[in-house]
């Protein structure tokens, strides 16, 4: 359960889109069905930013770069594996395509909301009255 509340979370946080299908078994377990909306990047033969254009969008999103994960305080969400090939660089901007998504248990336990990706700075569509961009 805590991998789908990672994805539900990541749509939340994100306005990612990804949905589950299913779930298959195969003789190594139970596995989740997965599909996330396609991301067009705006250069195909670069479509990933480099680690600062990561850093500075982070930065925009509210969270803060410690000890190998960005955490955002004000809500306890924190974000892991977001290198480079984890971020589409598209017409508006960078979009995290499979980076993990968790939150503090503190911010859990103290019921503090998700600030949700319609009202986040770096969304460039957050100023305006339009759903998240995929």
């Amino acid at each position: 359960m805590e991998y789908l509340e990672r994805w539900r979370l990541g749509n939340e946080v994100f306005g990612d889109g990804a949905e589950m299908l299913g779930i298959i078994a195969d003789p190594r377990g139970v596995r989740c069905v997965i599909r996330q909306p396609e991301v067009e990047a705006a250069d195909l033969y670069h479509p990933h930013p480099t680690t600062r254009e990561i850093y500075d969008w982070m930065w925009d999103a509210g969270f803060a770069y410690d000890s190998g994960a960005w955490v955002r305080e004000a809500d306890g969400v924190v974000v892991t594996d977001a290198h480079v090939g984890n971020f589409i660089k598209t017409k508006q901007g960078l979009r995290p395509v499979d980076v993990d998504v968790s939150r503090t248990g503190d911010a859990v336990a103290r019921g503090i909301s998700v600030i949700p990706w319609a009202e986040n700075p770096a969304n460039p569509d957050a100023n305006r009255e339009s759903t998240p961009p995929v």
